[in-house]
């Protein structure tokens, strides 16, 4: 009875080896800026001060799991993927880093911003996302409404922007990486419409 006892164990565990073998190993992804320093950027005048101020996500982004959009009302999360850090931090980071290098210049976010009040030449970008994740083709979508203020004025007035970006493949890396792609395309707008505000 023993030996069957025994026999039977083994087959159970030789079972749950082959089941956890064959179960998707976790994985972590981030977000990483591409942009690379541009000409031109001297177009902003010196004394001015960058800073991504508010970047607003909706609830559905703030679970760190990679999420995938199955129709325009229905998304699943990915447990076994999951972003390294919440993408409120990753995603005001990364938009910093795009400017930084769009600018040429040091970009911060809110996290850094002196607390003793804003100064006048400091222009703050605030960013409201409605969107942001991939399809099962790995397309991934990004939906924002964005505007640069100062002094609690607007700067220039509300703008949205749609960008979409498809990836290599589905693998995660990749999906992370046209992720990137539609972060840098808004900094490139936002950039763009803070060029062209009166001074």
């Amino acid at each position: 009875m023993n030996a069957w006892r025994q026999i039977l164990c083994s087959g159970i565990v030789a079972l749950m080896a082959s089941c956890a073998s064959d179960a998707p190993q976790p994985r972590s992804i981030v977000l990483q800026a591409m942009g690379q320093p541009t000409p031109g950027a001297a177009v902003l005048p010196p004394e001015v001060v960058v800073v991504v101020d508010r970047v607003i996500l909706p609830d559905y982004l703030k679970r760190n799991a990679l999420i995938e959009r199955l129709a325009n009302n229905e998304l699943i999360y990915h447990e076994t993927v999951r972003w390294a850090e919440p993408l409120t931090e990753a995603v005001p980071r990364d938009l910093a880093d795009e400017l930084s290098s769009l600018f040429a210049r040091s970009v911060t976010t809110a996290r850094f911003r002196s607390d003793g009040g804003v100064p006048q030449n400091t222009r703050l970008l605030w960013v409201d996302v409605r969107r942001l994740d991939a399809d099962r083709q790995g397309v991934t979508t990004l939906d924002a409404h964005y505007t640069w203020m100062r002094e609690g004025q607007a700067v220039t007035p509300w703008r949205r922007g749609q960008y979409i970006a498809q990836s290599v493949s589905t693998d995660p890396q990749h999906v992370a990486a046209a992720h990137s792609q539609v972060l840098q395309a808004l900094a490139k707008d936002a950039a763009q419409s803070l060029l062209g505000a009166k001074p």
